[in-house]
């Protein structure tokens, strides 16, 4: 997501104070009222209903809309729900809104869960043990995830056959190709292909599932080999977990829990399915016509979660996706050289073109001190020449900190180039 400026007072804390009993429709009130400066993924709710009203000041109206949407609500929701205009909202007073309501659709859960998870909840609160324990069981799940489809890359042999009717042996690799989505915007994806792959061959491919941590399959497939017979799980209590605190999101298609529970003297492997009795919660979300007008974005919850929360790792492929398309939008030609090159070129009238050029290379907290400074040296003790690009140090003392800060400068680089 793009930064976005804002004049905001150093003195206003991200939540500001509450607010008494606040009206948002003929038969939707809310006894509590919290401001936000950024959305709440796991919404506090209540018996008499909650509001979260979020400032989006500065933000430009589409991306405020897609950054505040319902669908970034971490709980799963869904059902019907109806999306109606309200030509005058009461907390909005004069202001046309749209107005969206939801209804909360649980979580799936593990046949032998914690009692724990029984309890019911109004807010969430990371440093309490019982949330702890579900993130941990989160993590856990997505390193058993990505261990399966490792151990699957090798158990699905490549099916290829070549015009002599050799049928392929060779093993996976993890392999990476380039999605082309217009011109410059190019997005690399990761899959497993075959070490004997050759151009207009149609060895094996597999797609990667959203919730595999892609940093320990790299790490699987460079530095470990597959065995597998090399435990057995079935007879290692060391693996079984004595309560167990894995939540899925209610549109998981996995009914089977990756743990292993101990029940009496047999290890076995829980299903997961969806609780029985139902949540009671609705959402309510309220977003006025004219941002620019109202800058200010609503949801009311009711009720009290009777379900547990599931990580917020739904909307992951969602967020990549945003910050690569404004990275794409703001850096066209990447943040290499020639990325530098097109920012020049594109802020060149603003620049006395003098037929040299300067780049120069230092860290973002250096750059951040050069405009602070009263003056910088050159050290021309320290010279190299590359062809006629000339590279110097620059040094300057910060007495704010008590340190002097290093940058290398590259003279004529582009003409160089």
């Amino acid at each position: 997501m793009a930064e976005i400026s804002t004049e905001v007072n150093k003195e206003i804390i991200e939540e500001w104070p509450t607010q008494n009993t606040a009206k948002f429709g003929r038969n939707l009130t809310a006894s509590e009222v919290h401001y936000y400066l950024e959305f709440q993924e796991y919404p506090n709710t209540s018996e008499t209903g909650f509001a979260s009203i979020y400032n989006v000041s500065g933000w430009d109206e589409n991306e405020a809309q897609k950054a505040f949407a319902m669908n970034n609500i971490q709980y799963s929701y869904g059902g019907n729900g109806t999306i109606c205009k309200v030509q005058n909202c009461d907390f909005f007073s004069g202001i046309r809104v749209s107005k969206e309501q939801r209804n909360c659709f649980s979580v799936k859960v593990c046949e032998f869960a914690s009692k724990e998870l029984d309890v019911g909840h109004t807010s969430v609160d990371f440093s309490k043990s019982f949330f702890k324990n579900i993130f941990d069981a989160n993590e856990k799940f997505h390193e058993k995830t990505t261990l399966c489809v490792f151990a699957k890359a090798y158990e699905c042999h490549c099916e290829y056959i070549d015009q002599n009717g050799v049928k392929c042996n060779g093993i996976p690799k993890l392999c990476e190709f380039n999605q082309v989505r217009g011109w410059f915007n190019n997005i690399k994806k990761k899959f497993i292909g075959c070490t004997n792959w050759k151009l207009k061959e149609k060895h094996r491919y597999l797609t990667i599932p959203n919730n595999v941590d892609l940093e320990l399959l790299e790490t699987m497939f460079s530095e470990y080999s597959y065995h597998p017979y090399g435990i057995d799980f079935k007879n290692d209590e060391v693996n079984t977990v004595d309560e167990c605190f894995m939540v899925r999101p209610n549109i998981a298609r996995s009914d089977e829990c990756p743990f292993l529970h101990k029940v009496e003297n047999r290890i076995v492997k829980g299903s997961v399915s969806k609780k029985a009795s139902a949540c009671p919660v609705t959402f309510y979300h309220i977003i006025p016509e004219n941002l620019k007008e109202c800058p200010f974005i609503a949801t009311v919850s009711k009720k009290v979660f009777n379900c547990e929360l599931h990580p917020s790792l739904n909307n992951q492929s969602k967020i990549d996706y945003y910050i690569g398309k404004t990275r794409r939008s703001q850096y066209p030609y990447g943040q290499n050289i020639l990325g530098v090159t097109h920012e020049f070129m594109k802020h060149e009238k603003r620049f006395l073109d003098s037929g040299q050029y300067i780049v120069v290379c230092a860290t973002k907290q250096q750059l951040k001190a050069i405009p602070e400074l009263t003056y910088f040296e050159i050290d021309m003790a320290f010279k190299r020449i590359h062809g006629v690009t000339n590279e110097w140090e620059v040094s300057a003392y910060v007495s704010r900190i008590q340190k002097s800060e290093l940058n290398f400068i590259y003279f004529n680089l582009f003409n160089f180039l």
